[in-house]
């Protein structure tokens, strides 16, 4: 025992003399091993001559003997900081050859398509594939599965004669204990009993199975049925192809008199393109069937049909049994969307039918255009209070928004009228300085004639007076066939898309200081039809022929030229042609214009520049 512990110490503490014990311990159970084999082999072979020692083949081991590393059962940890981990069975080191790093590891892992199959063996320095077999006794065993597929544990059976014994197996009588009912059960049932009876215990009832919710089948009604298995289409969705035409009464050999051609029709049939003939034959007529010679087309027809059946695409049309009471939208009832105008209550009887209409910023007075005249009514009984005939050719009308000034677009000219109304009342905000002078406020009537009123004759600019009615009157190279006026009411902008020059077809009027603005030097390419003001911006909005796009005016005033403003490219909403109207909400978040083809469209400023909505 003594000497087993010195020479355990002495391998530690001197692996060469490790070395040196364990190849002269390997050559020697290979020296015997080898003689064993030759003795059992003498008596039918001849014998072989001993390998030399210097050869390797003296020392290789076969690998099913054991392990490759002959340490012992030694932990690998004393190895760490050496550069083999053991020896073989020839005392040789086992040099570390694996990368047992992370990094070493995530490239095997990467690069070895079978690393996924791959077991490291760390004490034999080995890396084991496994095999097919060896995956399907995994599977087999992690499903609780016997290894072996071939393993029946019903076979194992041993057969023995069970005679009938007088005597039993044991002579010990049964305990009364198993006649007896147990009183400790019985306690523990009547305490459970109890619990239950309290509520402090409460049994699951056995739920209902839910019945499974069918699967639609999205793919049940397709054309194709397709088989999973075989990838192949079920022969009981294929279509059948075309049948050819039944022959007509012109095929026969003995057709009707009305079925033959005449020389006209002949001559006809014979100018006409091929492929434009009603028939690929002339009606012909025997007398009896012996007589019918050779169809000249039979080849031509057959190929064709080939051609049909080979080429042209099959599709089953499905015919959709909709009623059509059912794509009508569901309107409400009439009953649930009261209050709303039942009956007339007031009726403007101005002789024929009005088409231009205009209501004033209070909302009681409407201005209508019937044939060339402009009447003036209240809303509320429908009686005209005024009527202006001096105007031909009226476009548009509109009111100022603060003051009772009315303008009207007639010809190449634009006037603005100051009309005195009824019960107009007076601005009682006036500045504080002036209201201690003494000054009384004006009426909306003085107000207006004070904006209408100059003295020095500007450029277009001129005084004017209608049927009583004074004012001022701006002219136009072309004629003016849209106004539209600021929300503070000190500008208005015309449109003349009929004028030569682009620059004239869009002017803005400064009311207040007389003053022309011409716009469209750098837009002179594009047709405007109408433009209006931005509601609370200083921007303009001008539609043309194909689109609409926003201006910004201080940019323009700032690059002002003699012969008009430049404006920059502004922003351009699309998806809208040849527009007649067009308005935006007082947040500006939405703009609404129409067309010629009765379609409005609603644009989103804050989402994008296409209609967000379409209606028709």
């Amino acid at each position: 025992m003594q000497q087993k512990k010195t020479r355990r110490s002495k391998s530690r503490s001197d692996p060469q003399g490790l070395d040196d014990a364990s190849a002269s311990e390997a050559s020697t159970r290979s020296s015997s091993r080898s003689s064993s084999r030759k003795g059992q082999r003498a008596e039918n072979s001849a014998p072989i001559s001993a390998p030399e020692s210097d050869s390797d083949a003296f020392f290789d081991s076969d690998e099913g003997e054991g392990d490759l590393n002959r340490s012992g059962n030694v932990p690998l940890k004393w190895y760490e900081q050496e550069d083999h981990i053991g020896y073989t069975v020839e005392g040789k080191k086992l040099i570390r050859e694996l990368d047992s790093t992370e990094i070493g590891k995530m490239i095997f892992n990467s690069e070895n398509p079978d690393a996924w199959r791959t077991v490291v063996d760390p004490r034999n320095n080995k890396m084991i594939r496994l095999t097919d077999e060896d995956l399907q006794i995994i599977r087999r065993i992690r499903k609780g599965m016997y290894p072996s597929e071939s393993y029946n544990q019903e076979d194992l059976y041993v057969e023995f004669d069970n005679e009938d014994s007088i005597h039993p197996v044991s002579y010990q009588a049964a305990p009364k204990s198993r006649f007896l009912p147990s009183k400790w059960e019985a306690k523990k049932v009547a305490r459970l009993v109890k619990l239950i009876r309290s509520g402090k215990i409460v049994i699951k009832k056995d739920e209902a199975e839910e019945e499974d919710e069918p699967i639609e089948d999205i793919w049940g009604d397709a054309i194709y049925n397709v088989n999973p298995q075989t990838a192949k289409r079920d022969e009981n969705h294929d279509i059948e192809p075309p049948k050819i035409a039944l022959p007509t009464h012109s095929e026969s050999y003995n057709p009707p008199e009305e079925y033959l051609l005449t020389e006209e029709e002949k001559k006809e049939w014979l100018e006409t393109a091929p492929e434009d003939r009603k028939v690929d034959y002339i009606p012909q007529k025997h007398d009896c069937l012996r007589r019918v010679g050779v169809y000249e087309n039979l080849i031509v027809e057959r190929f064709r049909r080939c051609l049909q059946l080979y080429l042209c695409p099959r599709a089953i049309k499905l015919k959709m049994n909709v009623d059509p009471e059912s794509l009508y939208p569901k309107l409400p009832n009439v009953n649930e969307l009261r209050p709303f105008p039942t009956k007339q209550s007031v009726e403007y009887r101005l002789g024929d039918s009005a088409y231009k209409l205009a209501v004033d910023c209070t909302g009681r007075w409407i201005s209508a255009v019937v044939n060339s005249k402009i009447y003036i009514c209240d809303i509320l009984s429908g009686r005209p209070f005024h009527c202006i005939k001096a105007f031909k050719d009226i476009q548009t009308i509109l009111w100022h928004p603060k003051l009772p000034v009315l303008i009207v677009a007639n010809g190449s000219k634009v006037t603005c009228l100051a009309i005195e109304l009824a019960n107009m009342k007076r601005d009682e905000t006036l500045d504080p300085k002036r209201q201690n002078l003494g000054d009384t406020p004006k009426s909306l009537y003085e107000q207006a004639l004070e904006l209408l009123t100059f003295k020095d004759g500007a450029n277009h600019w001129e005084a004017c007076e209608k049927d009583g009615f004074t004012g001022l009157c701006i002219s136009h190279s072309g004629t003016v066939e849209h106004i539209s006026v600021h929300q503070g009411g000190n500008y208005i902008v015309a449109t003349c898309p009929e004028c030569v020059e682009g620059i004239n077809q869009c002017i803005i009027h400064c009311i207040p200081k007389k003053e022309s603005m011409r716009v469209g030097n750098k837009i002179a390419s594009n047709k405007i039809r109408l433009a209006i003001f931005h509601p609370t911006e200083p921007k303009i909005l001008i539609a043309f022929t194909k689109s609409i796009r926003m201006y910004d005016l201080k940019s323009a005033q700032k690059t002002s030229t003699k012969d008009g403003s430049k404006l920059g490219d502004g922003k351009k909403f699309s998806g809208i042609e040849l527009p007649i109207s067009m308005d935006m909400n007082f947040n500006s978040s939405f703009l609404v214009a129409s067309d010629e083809d009765a379609k409005v469209s609603l644009f989103d400023t804050e989402i994008g520049t296409f209609a967000y909505k379409t209606f028709r």
